[in-house]
């Protein structure tokens, strides 16, 4: 059975569904009539999208995810742009267990799912096609096609600065790229000021540094005091920046400062203690 958004009202917040009546200004009949006919009323609905943050195109998503929530981090990634891609009979024709290939790499299995649905005559959405032709080659090759920028390659051959345009073309699919992208490639997180230095907050475990990061980071809350010299915005190339986050890492690990990470900034509201232990544990396991 799919999660509804009022399901997942009701499992991120803990309540009743009487509870939930109150917190939304409705009756508990509306409710269990909501659940009954699975349709909830455009201001009912803005008020559940407060309340937890999920956008109603998401409904799907959330249950989607939950289905691979043990899968590799990055073919998470594959899936989601997959999975959002793909018209709906392509969605129908495609099972779950076609992804649980957990040896082939995330490029290889997105080039497979291409050719295999374009064989069958199904197609990307437009909006998506390139994107993803795109994505197949850097997953694959480490390159994006003919784009002589510096590659910023991060864990398994994926380029943040690529995937986050990607998701960001999808502007209402915010919810994935909150929960997922968001903790991970900024659980180290920078953002300057007027004068150009950088703020810190994050955790440095398991993670490698990159370019990828400098385009990604800066532009996310901070808690934290730890100021970069500004160079680091001028910086040009992938090894100077990679030189500058040692010298960061160094001075913490000196310290012995432990940089936790704020899951309450991450999401943009306080996620259930169930969620953050599966974010934990999927995106910062050790």
């Amino acid at each position: 059975m799919s999660i509804t958004l009022l399901d997942l009202t009701l499992k991120e917040l803990g309540i009743s569904q009487k509870e939930l009546a109150k917190k939304i200004w409705v009756s508990p009949s509306a409710i269990s009539r909501w659940r009954r006919s699975g349709i909830i009323p455009a201001e009912s609905k803005d008020h559940l999208i407060d309340l937890i943050g999920v956008h109603p195109s998401d409904e799907h998503l959330a249950c989607f995810f939950m289905g691979v929530q043990n899968a590799e981090r990055w073919k998470n990634i594959v899936f989601f742009l997959i999975y959002k891609s793909m018209n709906n009979d392509w969605k129908n024709a495609i099972k779950q267990s076609d992804f649980s290939d957990t040896v082939m790499s995330p490029g290889r299995l997105l080039s497979k799912i291409v050719e295999a649905g374009s064989s069958s005559g199904l197609v990307f959405e437009p909006v998506m096609d390139s994107a993803l032709a795109n994505l197949a080659d850097l997953l694959e090759y480490g390159e994006q096609g003919s784009d002589d920028e510096a590659l910023n390659v991060i864990e398994g051959n994926c380029q943040a600065r690529f995937i986050r345009k990607v998701i960001e073309t999808m502007a209402d699919h915010y919810f994935f790229y909150r929960m997922v992208i968001t903790p991970y490639l900024t659980s180290c997180r920078f953002r300057f000021d007027d004068d150009g230095y950088a703020s810190f907050s994050g955790c440095f475990e398991d993670l490698m540094f990159d370019a990828s990061f400098y385009t990604v980071l800066c532009e996310y809350g901070f808690c934290g005091s730890y100021r970069l010299d500004s160079r680091i915005k001028a910086a040009g190339s992938i090894g100077k920046i990679n030189s500058m986050l040692k010298e960061l890492r160094e001075y913490l690990d000196d310290r012995k400062i432990e940089v936790k990470l704020d899951f309450q900034k991450c999401f943009g509201y306080k996620p259930s203690k169930q969620l953050v232990e599966i974010a934990k544990k999927e995106f910062f396991p050790g």
